[in-house]
């Protein structure tokens, strides 16, 4: 819960996402993150005062500024991983509102030269290969002149934010990413967008479960909504949360196969 106080701290958080995902969550299950929710538990959980009690803050609007750049579909790892991106920009507009602004940078691609990886030899040894250079641009620049402009705009500077200037937190726990991911479906504008398959803890056990449960309820908006219920013939587990381990995964589809079996689906 956000503390209150007359004398809290203003806060905003400037997000660079590029850092975010390639630093801490590409390799993870965790990436429908409530970025909101995620900075709310870092500070409550880890800025004190010398008295040790926790800093007292207040989220100004937008509590959160995301600076980010769409992938360019010619990189990109596979096939939807563009629309997976924006999936996840809508979410997070959609469940933080006017809490949430995405400023957005753009990805820039060049042909150059770099030397082959061979094992054994330096690098200026080594033979020099044509390759594509990727990069971001304008994200980290805008992230900083958007921090600049904003406290030149909140006036006097804050005894507490001067104070905590030099503070840096270098780890980000797998409990704190958990604890604070976006609802699987959530409401834009007059739609619905869903958390990706692949972004789920073990997609390889979910994707054929979810097919399946697609092809029986004849919907993929059916199956979504039948995968996230409790279900009384499974001891009113949530379908989509036993495709995380092997044996519930193995259940689930026993029972899916004979439920399919008994109706002739």
């Amino acid at each position: 819960m956000q503390p209150r106080h007359s004398h809290a701290l203003r806060t905003r958080v400037y997000v660079d996402g590029y850092n975010l995902y390639f630093g801490r969550l590409k390799n993870s299950s965790h990436k429908w993150l409530d970025l909101r929710a995620f900075a709310g538990r870092i500070l409550t959980d880890t800025i004190h005062e010398p008295s040790a009690e926790p800093i007292r803050y207040r989220f100004v609007t937008p509590a959160i500024k995301y600076f980010s750049a769409p992938i360019l579909e010619s990189f990109a790892k596979s096939d939807n991983s563009s629309s997976r991106q924006l999936y996840y920009y809508d979410a997070l507009a959609g469940h933080s509102s006017d809490d949430f602004e995405m400023v957005s940078g753009y990805y820039h691609a060049r042909p150059a030269r770099a030397y082959k990886c061979e094992e054994g030899k330096a690098a200026r040894d080594c033979d020099r290969v044509e390759i594509w250079k990727l990069e971001e641009k304008q994200s980290d620049v805008a992230l900083a002149l958007h921090a600049y402009s904003d406290a030149i705009l909140a006036g006097n500077v804050n005894a507490q934010l001067e104070k905590h200037a030099d503070w840096v937190r270098r780890d980000i726990l797998d409990d704190e990413l958990a604890c604070s991911q976006l609802p699987p479906l959530v409401r834009r504008h007059n739609s619905v967008v869903r958390k990706p398959l692949s972004w789920y803890p073990r997609p390889d056990l979910l994707v054929p479960i979810f097919n399946e449960a697609k092809r029986v309820r004849g919907s993929v908006g059916a199956a979504h909504k039948w995968m996230h219920q409790p279900c009384r013939h499974l001891d009113n587990r949530i379908p989509i949360a036993m495709c995380e381990r092997d044996d519930s995964a193995r259940e689930l589809r026993i029972y899916m196969e004979a439920y399919a079996l008994e109706f002739g689906l």
